[in-house]
């Protein structure tokens, strides 16, 4: 069941929500179980919950998940994140991974992240790909596919 939020008067309070909810705005928000559309805050906090896309600066999250986040400041515990962008990406995690990470700088402690874009990755972090990894699968697959197709055109000519 949804809760109704008033975006007006949410803005300098802090909100609760327990159950679900569509758009939330509040300086700290807490979500409490349920799912949340999006959030715009100042500090978001999810104890076992969903959020859909969220706009903080700071993002802490236990058993729970976030499909798009845009924030520079994210703890994780038992959580996972689709997408996490800012200038300055920090995520420190126990248990936890982000799917793609993006910003300047990355700065990650016991996360594993798939794929990280940025200008400094450091700390203690599982990669999947970083931009070296990645442009050297884009050569290899293109390589690939350049090669079956020209096979493919040499059998029939």
């Amino acid at each position: 069941m949804e809760q109704p939020i008033n975006p007006a008067a949410a803005a300098d309070q802090e909100q609760v929500v327990t159950g679900g909810a569509g758009d939330v705005i509040g300086k700290k928000v807490t979500v409490n179980g349920g799912s949340v559309g999006s959030v715009m805050a100042e500090t978001l906090v999810v104890n076992q919950g969903g959020v859909g896309e969220v706009k903080a600066t700071n993002v802490e999250v236990r058993q729970g998940g976030i499909r798009r986040a845009e924030s520079d400041v994210i703890q994780l515990e038992n959580s996972g994140i689709g997408i996490v962008r800012g200038e300055t990406v920090a995520v420190s995690a126990t248990n936890s991974g982000v799917g793609i990470a993006i910003g300047r700088r990355i700065e990650v402690k016991g996360a594993k992240v798939t794929i990280a874009v940025g200008q400094q990755i450091s700390g203690d972090v599982t990669i999947g790909f970083d931009m070296r990894a990645a442009v050297v699968f884009g050569v290899v697959v293109g390589l690939v596919t350049g090669l079956l197709r020209a096979l493919r055109g040499w059998r029939r000519g």
